[in-house]
């Protein structure tokens, strides 16, 4: 029904916007008895909506790289609560046959993002995982990423490293 879609995507856009505002009033039921503060707060919700769109339309990236092209995999790596995942999943309406995930070494940060997608009904689009972006059993996953979005003032320096060192190898997918 396309009310009850219209009723959905308004739901997704307040609650984003709440998250970037990091107000958990709007969503208490779905992170009761957790804490959401942003760490990396230096990038505005209109800023992200500007680097996804230039993802999904530039005319200089090509269309097997945009975003919204299918079999695309997003991924943030320190994810947090989800917050860009779930902006780009739902400014990329989710449904082009894009994958978008996070990867969080913080277990109830991952938690948080993985009640929220579930909240907007995001599941079969968004996956969270609760891991070390620097561990080997994740390296597969950093690789089959075609899009890794990093923006975390607490990364040190030895996982910056690790993540130019994933960029350059020549079995990674990423495209831009």
């Amino acid at each position: 029904h396309p009310h009850q879609k219209l009723k959905m995507l308004r739901s997704r856009h307040k609650a984003l916007t709440c998250l970037w505002n990091s107000r958990s009033d709007h969503l208490a039921p779905v992170v009761a008895g957790t804490s959401i503060s942003t760490v990396n707060g230096e990038m505005t919700q209109a800023d992200f909506t500007k680097l996804i769109a230039t993802l999904m339309y530039h005319p200089n990236i090509p269309a097997y790289a945009q975003l919204q092209s299918p079999n695309c995999f997003f991924l943030d790596i320190g994810s947090g609560y989800g917050l860009a995942t779930l902006h780009a999943a739902i400014q990329c309406n989710a449904s082009s046959g894009s994958i978008f995930g996070g990867i969080e070494v913080a277990r109830d940060r991952a938690y948080i993002g993985h009640r929220l997608t579930q909240h907007m009904n995001l599941r079969e689009q968004v996956h969270f995982v609760d891991a070390d972006a620097c561990h080997s059993d994740v390296r597969p996953i950093l690789l089959a990423a075609s899009h890794l979005f990093a923006y975390s003032a607490a990364f040190s320096d030895d996982t910056r490293n690790y993540l130019a060192e994933v960029i350059r190898d020549p079995q990674s997918s990423q495209q831009l």
